[in-house]
């Protein structure tokens, strides 16, 4: 909670049972609006990997879970919010998610979505061809972007759009390295039971195991 003159006040708990499970609970009794773990390593030589609690939180937690690597370290440059967004993957949840978290670092947010690649496009063309249809123009892939973006703004934060092209993975690494320092939005599920992989979304985990800075994991669906 926020005190007088932008001073976070604190509180400690020290409570019996699965570490997990009691971390989740306390999340929900207080409304907490963010949840925040630790993982270990980053790269692909060493990836990072959020420990054996923290990954039991994110599977079982219905808040926003930002995961922060033991190398991560605070900036006195701007940090900036970079939010991955795709029209088949609520992405109005992540931008309210990403939206919250610039409000509360005063930062800018981008919304970025990464469009299908040029081989894909063709593919998609020649399929329309041969149903006697027009296939979508890149406008109407990203039209959605618009009012998404102006919903963020409307909260005042100051938001730009990107639309990339290719692997999703990379082209997300490649918007944040080009923006750093800076927090990565992104969703996927959270299925409670699954290996971490299959659990986060292929995105996700990639995004995690690469250590390249912060990743806020928009809250699921409730």
């Amino acid at each position: 909670m926020e005190g007088e003159a932008g001073v976070v006040e604190t509180g400690t708990l020290v409570l019996d049972g699965d570490p997990a499970d009691s971390i989740v609970a306390v999340a929900r009794e207080q409304d907490a609006s963010l949840v925040i773990v630790g993982s270990r390593g980053g790269g692909p030589v060493h990836p990072a990997v959020p420990g054996g609690v923290s990954r039991d939180v994110i599977r079982r937690t219905d808040r926003p879970v930002l995961v922060v690597g033991d190398h991560h370290r605070l900036a006195d440059d701007p940090w900036r919010v970079i939010a991955g967004v795709d029209r088949d993957n609520r992405p109005d949840r992540v931008t309210r998610d990403a939206v919250a978290l610039a409000q509360t670092l005063g930062s800018t947010l981008t919304l970025v979505h990464v469009a299908s690649s040029a081989p894909t496009t063709a593919v998609l063309a020649r399929t329309a061809e041969a149903c006697a249809v027009d296939p979508p123009s890149r406008s109407e892939e990203v039209g959605w972007l618009a009012p998404l973006a102006e919903e963020a703004r409307a909260s005042g934060v100051d938001v730009q759009t990107v639309v990339r092209e290719g692997d999703v993975v990379r082209e997300l690494l490649r918007a944040a390295g080009e923006a750093d320092p800076c927090f990565v939005v992104v969703g996927g599920s959270r299925r409670r039971g699954a290996v971490a992989s299959a659990a986060l979304g292929s995105v996700s985990s990639a995004l995690l195991a690469s250590g390249a800075c912060p990743i806020l994991l928009a809250s699921p669906p409730r």
